[in-house]
């Protein structure tokens, strides 16, 4: 039998080769959840690969630009995959959670980040409290957990809380800048409120207008945003900038 990771990848394959349709409903809910939790697991196996990869200091480019390159990984996500690799090795219980896919890499990151965050205050308080965020983390979805870790946070460790919000508060930025073919790049990072009301502000503007809209998701939200912006010159509500009323100027060349 093969073994290692060629038995891994062979394994996998003959796993994908089965065809979903024929399983009952019953084992095909199964089978989507265990994979679920294999895949997780691997993510945890793969994490401690990253980690030794990065202290072995094996890519001379750097760990994250050798995950660019050769795993295909978008800068941001390669950066976040070597913070949490570093991240789970001074936090074994968290990784073994990973490693066994009880949690997920979302729920590792969480938990992670708010250790890091409790230590800085307080280690102690920080060692006493991995236990209880990762069974929360075993119960919860990501987004959820966030929020509880917030409200337990602000509660055991308020100088840290206030700290981790003026921090959070400080790295915020909107950048607008005009392409060179005449598009507008928009890039920048919110405050947990701020972000909460653009989403919550663009969400009803970028469903699908009817079932023959072919726009993605990325296009839908980019319309929604120009048509707030629409509804907020129209509304005329806007301060005034250097007396007069912000409003849109469209330049229609004429026919030659």
């Amino acid at each position: 039998m093969a073994t290692g990771l060629g038995g891994l990848v062979a394994a996998a394959r003959a796993f994908g080769a089965d065809d979903p349709a024929a399983l009952s409903p019953a084992a095909l809910i199964d089978q989507v959840i265990e994979l679920r939790r294999v895949i997780d697991g691997l993510e945890g196996t793969w994490s401690r690969l990253v980690a030794v990869l990065d202290e072995s200091g094996a890519a001379e480019a750097g760990t994250g630009a050798f995950l660019r390159s050769s795993c295909r990984l978008a800068p941001a996500t390669a950066r976040g995959r070597v913070v949490l690799a570093r991240r789970l090795i001074g936090r074994p219980a968290v990784g073994g959670a990973l490693a066994a896919g009880d949690i997920s890499v979302d729920h590792a990151r969480v938990v992670t980040h708010a250790l890091e965050e409790l230590a800085a205050a307080d280690t102690t308080l920080a060692a006493e409290a991995e236990a209880s965020l990762l069974a929360a983390a075993r119960q919860l979805d990501p987004a959820r957990l966030r929020r509880e870790i917030a409200h337990a946070r602000h509660a055991l460790a308020p100088e840290a809380a206030a700290a981790a919000d003026e921090s959070r508060h400080q790295r915020r930025h909107l950048d607008v800048a005009s392409t060179f073919e005449g598009m507008v790049a928009v890039t920048g990072l919110l405050t947990p409120e701020g972000g909460e009301l653009l989403m919550s502000a663009l969400t009803p503007l970028s469903g699908p207008a009817d079932p023959e809209d072919t726009r993605t998701p990325g296009q839908r939200r980019a319309d929604a945003l120009a048509d707030l912006c629409h509804r907020g010159l129209d509304h005329g509500r806007l301060p005034t900038v250097s007396g007069e009323r912000p409003h849109l100027t469209v330049v229609v060349p004429s026919p030659r």
